[in-house]
């Protein structure tokens, strides 16, 4: 009965190792450029569409870097897929060129952080933003 036991415990470790090995091999991360993301609120659009793209974990979007960065299940997603979702809203990303290009009112790009902000006013989601 003892052996048995120590099977059993054995054959568990084995299967929570595979699926932990597994976990961790599927998930990738990766920085992409991002051209035309100057204030927050659309910070907050590409963050938006990154996350709902199936696969996706996490998201953050730096307007002082232009990227964003993206954790992702290889396995349901990649890094064309990703742009791709970005560049449907109106931002290049990476190598993929927009096919629109966004209108947002009065920002710039290269506007300073807390300019833009301030002008929210022109943004379809301005009433989600911080500096409004």
């Amino acid at each position: 009965m003892k052996r048995f036991y120590l099977l059993l415990l054995g054959v568990a470790v084995a299967v929570l190792g595979l699926l932990f090995a597994n976990g961790i091999a599927k998930t990738e991360k990766s920085t992409i450029e991002l051209k035309g993301v100057a204030h927050v609120c659309c910070a907050d659009e590409v963050k938006s569409a990154l996350k709902k793209v199936d696969g996706v974990k996490s998201a953050e979007v730096s307007i002082e870097k232009a990227t964003a960065t993206v954790e992702f299940d290889a396995e349901k997603t990649n890094v064309q897929a990703l742009e791709t979702a970005v560049a449907d809203i109106g931002f290049d990303a990476g190598s993929t060129k927009a096919k629109n290009s966004h209108k947002c009112g009065e920002h710039k790009e290269g506007e300073a952080k807390h300019e833009a902000k301030s002008k929210c006013g022109g943004c379809p989601k301005a009433s989600s933003c911080e500096g409004k």
